[in-house]
């Protein structure tokens, strides 16, 4: 899975047109609007990548051949997922106005057990620092940041349906999503596989490897 946020200087909202890589399918899982209300635009995006993987390079391509600006973002790998139907549910909020706090509901896992809770956070905040704390029964797998860009990852192992964030200040979004584990009694792993922020790019490969 790759999560990515960005900012774009205008107000029109950012985009992503497709990616591509690593010998996968990569659908979209869900896009939240991390600033729909002032005139510095970002989403925080979440796509996943379905098959198996081969190395080589994963890019993203931002929808129009538009030039984003400063994109950040963090790929990892989620272990033990059912292949078929990997995501049950997604929700998202996306601020108004700057916060430092929000929650994200979902409905009952199909699993309580062995299913895993994701959450995404992007935040438009121009600190050179992790500035996201995750929700407390979840562990923080990572978070990237360039200008006014940070998007960070959390989860659980096991049914979490109000899942809380919290971050010193900005406009945000945030996704929540339910992983469907493989099989009965098969728990998840998730592993970050890359993380970095760049400057401006229309195109940019992200990572090799796996």
């Amino acid at each position: 899975m790759i999560a990515v946020t960005n900012f774009e200087n205008s107000t029109t909202q950012p985009a992503i047109g497709s990616i591509s890589g690593c010998g996968l399918t990569w659908p979209v899982v869900r896009e939240q609007n991390v600033d729909d209300a002032g005139g510095d635009r970002s989403t925080v995006h979440l796509w996943k990548g379905l098959g198996t993987p081969s190395s080589g390079t994963i890019t993203v391509t931002w929808a129009g051949g538009a030039t984003i600006r400063r994109p950040a973002w963090i790929v990892f790998e989620v272990g033990g997922a059912n292949t078929t139907t990997p995501v049950v549910q997604t929700n998202g909020v996306t601020a108004a106005s700057a916060g430092t706090t929000d929650t994200v509901t979902l409905s009952a896992f199909g699993d309580a057990t062995n299913n895993a809770a994701l959450a995404i956070y992007g935040v438009q905040n121009n600190t050179a620092s992790d500035i996201v704390t995750v929700d407390t029964s979840h562990t923080k797998l990572g978070e990237s940041f360039i200008s006014y860009s940070h998007v960070a990852v959390g989860y659980f192992i096991g049914q979490d349906t109000s899942i809380s964030g919290s971050w010193s200040s900005g406009r945000y979004g945030m996704i929540a999503v339910e992983i469907a584990a493989g099989s009965t009694g098969t728990q998840h792993t998730v592993n970050q596989t890359d993380s970095v922020g760049l400057t401006d790019s229309a195109t940019r490969t992200i990572v090799t490897g796996k």
